[in-house]
């Protein structure tokens, strides 16, 4: 673990980034290793960045001590009673660590647990838990105190925690983390970023990866839950994934931006094929949506959020992508922000002036959105020389009334087997693919767990912990494969959660369940499978 007392003196200031005023406050962080990729994850928002040398967080190849990233993290702006606030994670730090009103950030650190280490501490062989490390004992002991950590029942016959809840991973190696804007634990208006009061919210981020397929260990994909914890809206919040990518060595002819819109990627690369670090095939690194926040849509539609597919819902495709220049005229068009309006602006795909990003086309609010690999429409470098660059991708506006909750899910990604800087983009845009693919297909992302054993009759068991506050998990078991729907019901019989509808194999099963946005009170669970029904009371009790 990474654990730094950050100070003004160290932070200094620039553009869009005054110097703090505050007192020493702590940052921790964890170090994602799951595959090719090394990636500083830290509990203030920021997934690239190392606090401790204040330089590149985002190593590729793992070990290589080459980084193609400087620093990267979310970004948010919207209305709160006509006030617009802003929060963001660059080269400081708006976020707090923790759940929404903790003080304490020590209390909530980074948390890493590993497939192979996961599988032995649920091993029932004795001793076979031995080479797993101290640190990954503490996280895995205080993994379920962490609200919303992925969970589910251990299914290991004979070991330690079967029939327990445990942490539940997703790839081979997961990192989890909690960090705030609001409360207590805010930052206050005179020393964030960009000076405005906080958006009260809360943010539940898992960072997770594979090290098996090829494509796949090019790959880190970013899960991020959002939570107003406010007492008033957030309206017109944007959502964005900015990043500032110094590709090797960023004095070697400098960065250019390109954009992928069939994909949802904007993607960072090298100007020339000669960089003092990388030499002749400079990696290209890319940042895609592949969830957007879930909104109503037509009777047809189907959307997706927290594991849970809804029929009559959309997912949000993106809805801008900037160019950032450095230290650039404004007649350049993007720069570093300098103040809130700015931010916001560019999370809308507008310039700093506020101005449309390409006068010839006032409507568009996605930049350099041509084909450098073909080398047609709008590419960068052309009207502005290569430099130091950044890059940011954008989702909304949405409204988060209080308690409402959002998730949305991005992949960061590395292409390098082209050849040349030209020829990555291609291998880029075919890790992308296989990175949406893997997240379209791997069903443990649906948060139901499965065992292998086939029960001889269908029963909805009951929901562990309950009483609940705001997570229980429902267990359930089906004796043949079939459909099974499992909806939540308040007392006057009116459906206000449908958790899911989908086929399941025989065996038993668990799913976990978020009552956000539902006030206390008693609820029933209805599981549905053919001929078969169930029901069930749980207590939500906040």
């Amino acid at each position: 673990m990474i654990h730094l007392l950050l100070s003004a003196a160290l932070l200094g200031g620039g553009p869009g980034n005054p110097t703090r005023t505050t007192a020493t406050a702590a940052l921790q962080a964890k170090r994602f290793t799951g595959n090719r990729i090394g990636a500083v994850i830290s509990n203030r928002g920021m997934i690239a960045r190392d606090p401790v040398t204040f330089e590149s967080g985002f190593e590729y190849p793992l070990g290589s001590g080459k980084h193609a990233i400087y620093a990267a993290g979310l970004w948010l702006g919207g209305s709160v009673d006509g006030e617009l606030r802003v929060a963001t994670g660059s080269y400081f730090y708006d976020y707090r660590g923790g759940p929404y009103g903790a003080t304490d950030e020590d209390a909530w650190p980074v948390l890493r647990l590993t497939r192979t280490g996961l599988t032995r501490l649920l091993d029932q062989t004795p001793g076979n838990d031995a080479s797993v490390s101290a640190d990954e004992r503490a996280d895995f002991t205080r993994w379920l105190a962490y609200p919303g950590s992925p969970r589910m029942i251990d299914t290991t016959v004979g070991g330690p925690h079967f029939g327990q809840m445990v942490p539940k991973l997703t790839g081979d190696e997961t990192l989890y983390t909690i960090y705030h804007d609001g409360g207590p634990g805010a930052v206050t208006d005179s020393t964030r970023s960009f000076g405005t009061a906080p958006l009260d919210i809360e943010i539940r981020q898992t960072v997770f990866g594979y090290n098996q397929d090829p494509s796949l260990q090019r790959v880190i994909y970013v899960r991020q839950q959002f939570f107003a914890r406010g007492t008033r809206s957030i309206d017109s919040l944007r959502i964005g994934f900015w990043a500032d990518p110094d590709i090797g060595d960023g004095a070697s002819g400098g960065e250019l931006v390109g954009y992928d819109g069939s994909r949802q990627m904007v993607f960072g690369y090298k100007s020339n094929n000669n960089d003092a670090v990388y030499g002749s095939n400079p990696p290209v690194v890319g940042w895609t949506l592949l969830q957007g926040p879930l909104v109503p849509g037509a009777a047809g539609d189907k959307g997706r959020g927290f594991g849970v597919s809804q029929t009559g819902f959309r997912n949000l495709d993106l809805s801008a992508n900037m160019l950032g220049l450095k230290n650039a005229p404004p007649s350049a068009g993007a720069n570093d922000p300098e103040n809130a309006v700015e931010v916001y602006r560019l999370l809308s795909g507008l310039t700093n002036a506020g101005q449309p990003v390409d006068p010839s086309r006032p409507a568009n609010r996605f930049a350099v959105d041509g084909d450098p690999v073909i080398g047609t429409g709008w590419i960068d470098g052309v009207t502005v020389p290569p430099a130091d660059r950044r890059m940011m991708i954008s989702v909304g506006p949405i409204t988060l009334a209080p308690g409402d909750s959002q998730e949305v899910v991005t992949a960061v990604t590395v292409g390098d087997r082209g050849g040349d800087r030209i020829a990555n983009i291609t291998d880029l845009r075919v890790v992308a693919d296989a990175a949406r693919a893997q997240f379209d297909a791997d069903a443990r992302l649906t948060g139901v767990q499965t065992s292998s054993t086939r029960p001889d009759a269908f029963r909805l068991l009951p929901a562990s912990p309950n009483p609940f506050n705001p997570t229980t998990t429902i267990r359930f078991q089906l004796p043949t494969t079939g459909r099974a729907s499992l909806v939540v019901y308040d007392l006057l019989g009116r459906a206000v959660r449908r958790v899911f509808d989908e086929s399941f194999s025989a065996g038993d099963h668990a799913v976990s369940f978020t009552a956000d946005g539902l006030p206390s009170g008693t609820y029933l669970i209805r599981l549905a499978s053919g001929d078969f029904s169930e029901t069930r009371r749980i207590t939500l009790l906040r």
